[in-house]
């Protein structure tokens, strides 16, 4: 279920503020690799018994960013 939900904000990242993370909480056997192209891995912590939290922010912009997206200015 995690990973239908990562892969969903993944496929619409609007639903997640620029500054915003995603945190994921499972047990750590449940962990497995994810290929993402809007979020990365940036932390991971075992918090308590059998959980660990997973933490994803934003991917930095590669190559294959929109180029509007990339010369967005915020100014006003």
């Amino acid at each position: 279920m995690w990973l239908t939900a990562l892969q969903a904000l993944d496929a619409a990242p609007d639903w997640v503020a620029e500054d915003g993370r995603i945190v994921v909480q499972i047990d750590p056997e449940e962990r497995q690799p994810v290929s993402l192209r809007h979020f990365a891995p940036y932390d991971e912590r075992r918090v308590y018994g059998s959980t660990l939290l997973w933490f994803f922010e934003r991917a930095p912009l590669g190559d294959d960013a929109r180029p509007d997206e990339m010369m967005k200015d915020d100014t006003p």
